[in-house]
This record gives C-alpha cells, sequence and structure tokens, in this order.
C-alpha cells in the first residue's frame, strides 16, 4: 500500500510514466528508460514520509554545518557522501585531488575538514568523466 503511494507521488514529482500496452512492442525487448533522477537524501526522506524504514542523516550545505550535525548526541562515526547523480562515487576523485566520495569521520572537526575540502568542488567519476 505505502509503494503504491510513493510511486504515485514520484510519476508527479518527476514526470515518469507506464508504457501502454498497446504501445509495447511484442518482437524487440524492451529497454528501460530511466525518468526518475532524484538524490539519495531526497529519496529517503520521501521513502521516510511513507512509512519506509531509512538509515538517519543530515544534509550539510557549509563545513560549520556539517561539524554541527557531528555534534549531535547518539553517533560516534560518521559517513560523508557527495551526493551526484552519477555512479561509482565511492572511486571518484574530487577536482581537488581528495579522493572518495564516500568517506568516515570519528571526529566532528575531521567531518568539518573533510567537507570543507569536498563543498562546491567537482567529482569526477567514470560516469561523469
Amino acid at each position: 500500500m505505502a509503494m503504491r503511494g510513493l510511486s504515485r507521488t514520484l510519476g508527479r514529482v518527476t514526470g515518469a510514466r507506464a508504457v501502454p500496452k498497446e504501445k509495447r512492442s511484442t518482437t524487440m525487448p524492451q529497454i528501460q528508460k530511466r525518468f526518475l533522477n532524484v538524490h539519495e537524501y531526497l529519496s529517503q526522506e520521501l521513502m521516510g514520509k511513507f512509512g519506509i524504514r531509512v538509515p538517519k542523516g543530515s544534509v550539510a550545505r557549509t563545513p560549520e554545518e556539517a561539524q554541527r550535525v557531528a555534534e549531535r548526541p547518539g553517533g560516534k562515526d560518521w559517513i560523508i557522501q557527495a551526493q551526484v547523480l552519477a555512479g561509482g562515487r565511492g572511486k571518484g576523485t574530487f577536482d581537488r585531488g581528495l579522493k572518495g566520495g564516500v568517506q568516515i569521520a570519528s571526529q566532528a572537526a575531521d567531518e568539518k575538514e573533510i567537507a570543507a575540502k569536498r563543498l562546491g568542488h567537482k567529482l569526477v567519476t567514470k560516469q561523469t568523466g
């Protein structure tokens, strides 16, 4: 039930729609088209609204905001993820030389430092070139 409502909501947000049976080809295999481009943090927020369990997380747009998030009670290690619409972000490299779009910080000060090196810089992956 929750997934049906979620798919309707995503369809309204992204313009995605199903192909009617009469327009489907019976001779050639269908190649799936992707009409849904949603960042991970947005999709988790949306799924959470429909009762689907998702990991806790926050979005930081400045290094100071990243440190404030890390200083909240209840965590001792933080996973810092770049939000890009491309695969391979963990193996990517930022234009400043920082390696990896997914990193772990064990102290709030580390999170601020990592965020400062990443925010506002381009992450190059196999898909983005």
